[in-house]
């Protein structure tokens, strides 16, 4: 329990995001992302998006939308230790 100290930490996460658009309204494509999974490594983050992502126009009448490109996201996660004060009092 000595390596609990006041040292902040930070990890890495790789998110899988599905990318597809949706129809606006307006004949505009509006694009959306939806994270499908996470992991810790970008090695198997890149091998699960090539595997599973399929990308394809939807069918009439949406002739121009598209679906089923995974891409991966890098993102940051700060931590703290056990005893880091909290930046609110309850």
């Amino acid at each position: 329990m000595n390596n609990m100290n006041n040292t902040n930490t930070s990890a890495e996460i790789y998110l899988v995001l599905h990318c597809y658009e949706c129809d606006g309204g307006f004949g505009d494509a509006i694009s959306q992302e939806t994270i499908v999974t996470a992991f810790s490594s970008k090695d198997k983050a890149r091998a699960y998006a090539r595997k599973w992502s399929k990308r394809h126009v939807y069918g009439a009448p949406f002739d121009e939308l598209t679906c089923g490109t995974l891409r991966v996201q890098k993102v940051g996660v700060d931590t703290m230790s056990l005893n880091d004060k909290p930046e609110v009092d309850w």
